[in-house]
């Protein structure tokens, strides 16, 4: 025998669906991303976090005159891709992280330029005029005109698939 169920419980147990299925959106748009890069040629995530930690091996290195070890990946590369989830490019970390390192901020240059610090203060970073010339066109995007970041683009796309 089929029982019906309540229509308020129909839509609480809706309502918990979607989150998850929002997450799930999410990671296939991110994969979508990323064979759209390794196919037309493009940056894929790996290229870009080891552009990032390379850059930044280099300046602290360079700047501290020892090496640096970056101590958790799991976590400092999580970092970095939730910046370029949020619409920035690797270019423009590059830049912000050369700002930080080079910077003749003494607060900063006492302690070591700690990672940490730089991920806190990342705006802080920005060169004078702004670094979104740097910007890159957002991974998979045909738009014209180009969106001007990802997240842009993720609306744009979102909104086109459901109209």
């Amino acid at each position: 025998m089929v029982r019906k169920i309540d229509p308020e419980k129909r839509l609480a147990t809706l309502a918990k669906l979607v989150p998850v299925m929002r997450d799930e959106w999410e990671k296939l748009g991110a994969m979508l991303d990323e064979f759209d890069a390794l196919t037309g040629g493009k940056a894929t995530i790996a290229e870009k976090l080891k552009e990032v930690e390379t850059r930044w091996i280099d300046l602290w290195s360079a700047e501290h005159g020892e090496p640096y070890v970056f101590t958790d990946y799991a976590k400092s590369r999580g970092q970095i891709k939730t910046l370029l989830r949020k619409g920035l490019s690797a270019a423009q970390i590059v830049s912000r992280l050369t700002v930080y390192i080079t910077g003749p901020n003494e607060y900063y240059r006492t302690r070591k330029h700690p990672w940490d610090v730089f991920i806190a203060t990342i705006n802080e970073h920005v060169r004078a005029g702004g670094d979104g010339e740097l910007a890159e066109r957002p991974t998979g995007c045909k738009h014209e005109p180009s969106c001007a970041n990802q997240v842009e683009h993720t609306k744009r796309r979102q909104a086109e698939l459901t109209s």
